[in-house]
């Protein structure tokens, strides 16, 4: 078995760890906001409202979604896949996009799922997902977004 360790090839850039993970978490969020129009992976899909918390559409029969809902998720991937073309922004999608879904968890606790205030819409699903999204997205940010140089002893 051998390694490689000469430079990349000319017309080859090496990603560094924190753009691959922004582009899939990306790519993901992209995907889920496509998906989040599509009848059969959405359920109850008649009752999609544009927004709001009488929207009764379900992403794979469990996180509450509405148009906008979607809307933001698909631009959120599209804003995860540009960022990702450097490391720093790579690394600031990661982490703010952590501290917006802290933030969104937070909400989703303190309002009434069934008030005005729901106009995303949140239900328990999603608190929880979102809550995982803000751990893992900071966790991520953070580990491999570190600049890790070579130190050598004197």
């Amino acid at each position: 078995m051998s390694f490689e360790t000469s430079a990349p090839r000319a017309g080859t850039a090496r990603r560094h760890p924190v753009q691959l993970a922004a582009a899939v978490v990306g790519a993901v969020f992209l995907l889920v906001g496509i998906l989040g129009f599509i009848p059969g992976v959405t359920t109850n899909y008649d009752q999609l409202a544009f927004a709001g918390h009488s929207s009764g559409a379900l992403l794979l029969g469990l996180f509450a979604v509405s148009v906008l809902h979607n809307l933001v998720h698909a631009a959120f991937g599209v804003a995860g896949l540009l960022l990702s073309r450097t490391r720093s922004g790579a690394k600031n999608f990661l982490i703010g996009g952590g501290v917006v879904y802290a933030a969104l968890w937070v909400y989703g606790l303190v309002i009434d799922h069934g008030g005005p205030a729901n106009f995303v819409p949140l239900n328990t699903a999603d608190n929880w997902l979102h809550l995982f999204l803000a751990i893992g997205m900071i966790g991520l940010g953070v580990l491999l977004g570190r600049d890790i140089r070579t130190r050598t002893a004197v």
